[in-house]
């Protein structure tokens, strides 16, 4: 980073939300200092039958695998948000991981993403 960049900035520039930002480099805060590094995760555009053949694939190769992942709840994630964060993993599927019965998930939550 560069003196006078802020995450609105650099969120503009690689077309990518501040929120995520945030969330990928663990930051609580929006303050920056000159010379700190991020993280910038780019998804390469796929349709979205190919995205969902794709997360279908890898979700059948983790329960094969037996290997769960998870997914810590940060401050305004929602369910729709994180399921399009994990390969367009369904909103129901989601919560019947995870025994959800409402639309609501608190931060701070651990939840079964596969």
């Amino acid at each position: 980073m560069r003196r006078g960049d802020n995450l609105t900035s650099i969120a503009s520039k690689y077309d990518v939300d501040v929120y995520d930002i945030k969330v990928w480099n663990h930051l609580r805060k929006s303050t920056l200092h000159a010379g700190d590094k991020l993280v910038i995760f780019k998804e390469v555009a796929v349709t979205s039958s190919v995205k969902y053949a794709k997360a279908s694939n890898v979700e059948r190769e983790s329960v094969h695998k037996g290997k769960a992942r998870f997914h810590f709840v940060q401050e305004g994630d929602t369910l729709w948000n994180i399921s399009q964060r994990y390969g367009g993993l369904s909103i129901d599927k989601i919560k019947k991981l995870n025994g959800i019965k409402g639309n609501v998930v608190k931060a701070g939550m651990k939840i079964r993403v596969s």
